[in-house]
């Protein structure tokens, strides 16, 4: 729907008026702003909305930007009645009903669409204002509506943005040195000036060590490319681009050096085609970690897996769309990134610069492979060509900052490469025996491979009905199931190997994901920075058996009504399922969501440990007996 693109377009003004923006011309920002709402309120009748309710979402937008203009310039910018959006639609108009019960009448309204903007106003709301007593009802009354209109489609079946964890104590440890498996070659304009210092860095994730080499031009590359293969022919390689929206004066600048690689690159020979990955650097959200302020927070991942992409820009599209999909109403950091992401593709595609760089992955040695977003910083340090296009488009300018801290590099995910059949293997008889179906068998390799990540943030147990308190964290219970993970391999360190072990293990473990780290905050089914750690430890495995079933179980604290409770526990395991879903690729009839309340605690309510603990989700692979049931 058109209203949707403007709709975030007029978000992402307010965004921009967060980062301290800057309006050159009150009287031109005034105008392109007016403009935007007009076009906003007529799509919505074009789109046969009712007209009160496209009126009455209209002049909640106008009454809020009034106030936060107000709120952040006062009359340093004598913004005033001058400016004022409701004045200059309504007049004089007396007495107005709150934001509070302007709000909660849109969102009674029977449009899908009405309610939606309405419900991601209050959000925006909450953050100006404070979470009062009235908003915060609002925001439970009418949340598992806005989350439940959402098609399953929009909020799982694109690419899911993936934030990086928190770094706990493990990873905050010096790694030991790891032959690298992978060396990425750092190539495009913005190479040299703003990535030298991570050439020939190395990091290892997940036990897999990657090298990073900088290649300053084409001819470069080749050369360097020549020196890898002859040290380790066998070593995986990829090439990473990186773009920097505000890293040239303008646009044109931008598109002829991209053209100046493209040209250099198709003049080279190399032996077979390289993976590229591409990347976009820009400050798309207030949202940054208390502990790295200069820590970026990525939409996209990188892997070395082989497999057919679409083309840049469509993927692009698809990797907004799973921002849109977490954009659940709740986190206005969210709301903030899906609107500037959006405008970003919009500036991108306008000037034809996913167009180029396509042009790149045709015409060269380089194959596309993957689409980051980087949100990071804290603003540029002086206005470049995205922000040239935005005070050309909306009469504000992003604020700047007085320092900008080094563009950081992503996490590219290592898979192993996939054996090929030999014709002796395919000439081999295959042996059939009636051995336990693969269901039966995979709940003790989850139970081996989620013991490293139990310390961290999550528990393993057997007895899901028992109610346990918070004794079950002690050092002594962890070993405990540590052992029992051994105990599960066999002699070559794999459950499969084990068939009486795996018989045994047919009743499956649970695996609950709650403190040390929380997955929730009080009355919030937004997944805290961080807590998706949990979530990528079990991701491996749930990839690993795409015909297992899998039940998501949210849980609350007791504080709040029962009914309450309920809505927030299965908008918490509506929550989880989606992440789930969006990085394991798998349908949506392999996964169950329910809510329990607060009925079923594993720890005291007594305690903000104890309530805490209980802020959880639990995530149960079922056997096909328990899946039909």
């Amino acid at each position: 729907m058109k209203s949707t693109k403007i709709f975030n377009r007029i978000i992402s003004i307010d965004t921009l008026l967060t980062f301290d923006g800057v309006i050159p011309s009150l009287a031109e920002f005034h105008l392109k702003l007016t403009t935007l709402i007009e076009q906003f309120g007529n799509e919505l009748v074009a789109e046969d909305k009712p007209f009160d309710e496209c009126e009455g979402l209209c002049k909640i937008i106008c009454g809020y930007f009034d106030r936060h203009i107000n709120a952040r310039y006062g009359d340093s910018q004598a913004f005033g009645q001058r400016y004022s959006l409701m004045h200059y639609f309504y007049g004089y108009t007396g007495k107005e009903d709150s934001p509070e019960q302007q709000l909660e009448q849109l969102m009674d309204t029977r449009s899908e669409t009405i309610f939606a903007y309405a419900y991601k106003l209050l959000s925006l709301l909450i953050r100006l204002d404070g979470k009062s007593a009235e908003l915060a009802e609002l925001q439970t009354t009418y949340g598992e509506r806005y989350y439940q209109w959402r098609p399953a489609g929009e909020r799982a079946d694109v690419i899911a943005a993936a934030q990086e964890p928190e770094p706990d104590e493990e990873d905050a440890a010096p790694q030991p040195a790891v032959k690298p498996q992978l060396v990425v070659f750092i190539i495009g304009p913005f190479a040299t000036r703003w990535f030298k210092q991570n050439d020939g860095s190395s990091e290892v994730h997940g036990g897999n060590g990657t090298l990073w080499l900088l290649a300053s031009d084409a001819k470069t590359l080749e050369k360097r490319l020549e020196s890898v293969r002859g040290n380790d022919p066998g070593i995986t390689v990829m090439a990473y681009f990186p773009i920097i929206p505000e890293g040239f004066e303008n646009v044109s600048i931008l598109m002829g050096q991209i053209a100046d690689w493209q040209h250099s690159l198709s003049a080279i020979a190399l032996p077979q085609r390289i993976p590229c990955m591409v990347a976009f650097y820009a400050r798309l959200s207030q949202e940054r970690f208390s502990h790295d302020q200069d820590r970026a927070v990525w939409t996209g991942q990188f892997s070395t897996r082989d497999e057919p992409r679409e083309k840049l820009e469509r993927t692009l599209e698809s990797l907004i769309a799973g921002l849109a999909a977490r954009d659940h109403g709740r986190d206005f950091y969210v709301t903030q990134r899906h609107a500037l992401a959006s405008t970003l593709f919009a500036w991108l595609t306008e000037n034809k610069v996913t167009s180029l760089l396509q042009k790149l992955f045709d015409a060269t040695p380089l194959s596309f492979a993957g689409v980051a977003l980087s949100d990071y910083s804290n603003g540029f340090v002086r206005h470049g060509a995205w922000s040239a296009w935005l005070g050309e488009k909306y009469g504000i300018l992003p604020g700047l900052a007085s320092s900008i801290p080094l563009p950081p590099l992503p996490v590219v995910y290592q898979y192993p490469p996939e054996e090929e059949e030999t014709a002796e293997t395919a000439a081999a008889p295959v042996h059939h025996d009636e051995a336990k179906p693969a269901r039966r068998i995979w709940p003790c390799i989850l139970a081996a491979a989620v013991a490293a990540a139990i310390a961290a943030a999550a528990y393993l147990y057997v007895n899901r009905t028992e109610v346990r308190y918070p004794e079950f964290t002690t050092p002594g219970i962890i070993q405990h199931w540590d052992v029992n993970a051994k105990d599960l391999q066999s002699a070559d360190g794999t459950a499969e190997g084990n068939p009486n072990l795996a018989e045994e293990a047919q009743p499956s473990y649970d695996f609950i994901l709650s403190s040390v780290t929380p997955l929730f905050e009080h009355g919030s089914i937004t997944l805290i920075p961080g807590s998706e750690k949990a979530l990528e430890e079990i991701l491996p495995v749930i990839i690993n058996h795409p015909e297992t079933d899998i039940l998501i179980i949210g849980h609350s604290d007791n504080t709040g009504s029962a009914e309450i409770n309920l809505k927030l526990s299965t908008q918490r395991a509506l929550v989880v399922r989606d992440w789930l879903m969006a990085q394991s690729g798998l349908p949506l009839d392999r996964f169950k969501a329910e809510g329990a309340g607060s009925s079923r605690p594993i720890a005291s309510n007594d305690t903000e440990q104890g309530r805490s603990q209980n802020r959880r989700v639990e995530i149960i692979p079922l056997s096909k007996e328990r899946a039909d049931q």
